[in-house]
């Protein structure tokens, strides 16, 4: 076999490989009109035709043409990817809600929000007291979608919010039953589930960023199926799934999307010991699976840009977390031991080993 040959070869075993992992994805004309804001009409009958691609035609195998060709191909697609498990995935990875299911949240009150006084509370008390525990919530982007009429926040996250803020608002408002369930986290937690079952919500960051929220929440003891231990181990599964514990070396984010992707997977870390701690079980993150840095100060440089907000995060508040990240890190560390002593058989000699370690 020729060099060229050869080369041919693993150009195309690489190609086929960055496809299984993830890397790289065509996009889907309906992805890129939603980015670009274009909300398809569905009263309008009239149909669109797409225009067909030209495609371009293969040279033939062995010659060099046809080398540059897989070179041009790769580098296309590499180019175009809008989603990737590095990326930012699939966008419409599950099927749209129908007429039916939108009809369905509405009757179920999913698509409603309390009035303005009361999402403001509500949204103040989750930046004071949830956040600092949970920070995977871009603040100042939240904050100007939030006071944008035009492009709201995500329908699904902001219940999660209004669901963890209501755990905590202290406000005297809530003595006052001028809007019955206003202040009730339970009526948000079930809004935000509805929304979720139904795949409202297609970014998967925001996906995440909801889950963790969700799991924040906790309904009592009678509660044995989907309790926080049940939404956090939902929110790590679904950020294994779009690559969220990853960055690639064909990574294509940018320094901001790679601080936040940092927070959530950190954050994720320190929810995953906290409710395996309190609740048993074992832990869903292994550490040797993801190729992400210690969470570090920088990683809410973007936020500090907003010290005078209100929702700006205090430096306390940063140090807190990354003290409390690096020990749920020694957290995970200790528990993974346990769970192999205690699921493993062990020489005597290897549990001295162990216990030493922990």
């Amino acid at each position: 076999m020729s060099t060229l040959s050869q080369v041919e070869k693993s150009l195309e075993r690489e190609d086929h490989l960055s496809i299984v992992l993830g890397f790289a994805r065509p996009i889907d004309s309906t992805v890129l009109s939603q980015d670009k804001g274009e909300d398809a009409d569905t009263s309008s009958s009239v149909s669109v035709v797409p225009q067909q691609p030209i495609v371009e035609k293969e040279p033939s195998s062995g010659t060099t043409e046809h080398l540059s060709f897989y070179i041009k191909k790769r580098r296309a697609r590499f180019q175009d990817v809008e989603t990737s498990r590095d990326v930012k995935k699939l966008k419409a990875s599950a099927a749209t809600p129908d007429a039916a299911s939108i009809a369905e949240l509405r009757q179920n009150g999913a698509l409603d929000l309390p009035r303005s006084p009361v999402r403001d509370e509500l949204v103040d008390a989750f930046f004071q007291w949830v956040d600092p525990l949970v920070p995977v919530v871009r603040k100042n982007e939240f904050v100007k979608s939030y006071r944008c009429s035009t492009k709201p926040p995500s329908l699904l996250l902001m219940q999660a919010i209004l669901a963890a803020g209501s755990t905590v608002c202290k406000s005297p408002s809530r003595e006052i039953d001028q809007e019955p369930g206003a202040y009730d986290p339970g009526i948000y937690f079930d809004r935000a589930r509805l929304l979720y079952e139904a795949n409202y919500e297609k970014d998967p960051v925001t996906l995440v960023q909801s889950l963790i929220l969700m799991g924040w929440y906790w309904e009592g003891l009678n509660e044995t199926t989907k309790d926080s231990f049940y939404w956090t181990k939902v929110a790590i599964a679904v950020a294994h799934a779009f690559g969220l514990h990853r960055i690639y070396e064909a990574s294509c984010l940018g320094i901001d999307e790679k601080r936040l992707r940092r927070r959530i997977w950190w954050t994720l870390l320190t929810r995953d010991c906290s409710v395996t701690l309190a609740l048993g079980g074992s832990l869903s993150i292994d550490m040797k699976d993801t190729n992400l840095e210690l969470i570090c100060a920088a990683d809410f440089e973007d936020e500090q840009e907003y010290k005078s907000s209100p929702h700006a995060s205090a430096p306390e508040h940063v140090q807190f977390f990354l003290q409390y990240a690096a020990l749920s890190q020694q957290t995970a560390l200790v528990l993974s031991q346990l769970h192999r002593i205690f699921t493993e058989q062990k020489t005597e000699a290897d549990l001295e080993s162990m216990m030493g370690f922990c």
